[in-house]
């Protein structure tokens, strides 16, 4: 996931001038993703 995040980054990082900001944004949704994903997984796993 980690790994993920990084290349996107680099990848909007080449493509243009892109502020601080704007990576903060990307990088806190695609935390908010991952755990929003640990959480659905976590309860699937306790369902069992």
């Amino acid at each position: 996931m980690q790994e993920d995040v990084r290349a996107d980054i680099a990848f909007l990082l080449d493509q243009s001038e892109i502020t601080n900001i704007s990576l903060f944004v990307i990088y806190s949704f695609n935390l908010e993703k991952a755990k929003e994903l640990s959480i659905e997984s976590a309860k699937r796993v306790l369902a069992l």
